[in-house]
């Protein structure tokens, strides 16, 4: 389908859809797979907290959600960087 179309369909931009199309390259399905994961894990750690060591959940202060996000992009950007 035409980038237009797409566009439409999915109710972005065209120039969204052709940035896309120039990402894909870089990314097979096991890295989108472990990409999405690590993101899910993150998401549910800022919103429900972790396990810790003891096995007590804990919520995670202010601090350590920033820690928590910037390192989720450092590791889905090596993803890319590595594979």
């Amino acid at each position: 389908a035409s980038e237009g179309e797409l566009a439409r369909l999915a109710g972005v931009p065209p120039f969204r859809v052709k940035a896309l199309r120039q990402q894909v390259r870089y990314w097979n399905p096991r890295m989108l797979a472990n990409a999405a994961l690590l993101l899910t894990n993150t998401d549910a750690a800022l919103k429900a907290g972790v396990i810790n060591e003891l096995g007590v959940a804990q919520v995670l202060d202010p601090a350590q959600r920033i820690a928590l996000l910037e390192r989720t992009v450092l590791d889905i950007t090596r993803m890319r960087i590595t594979n």
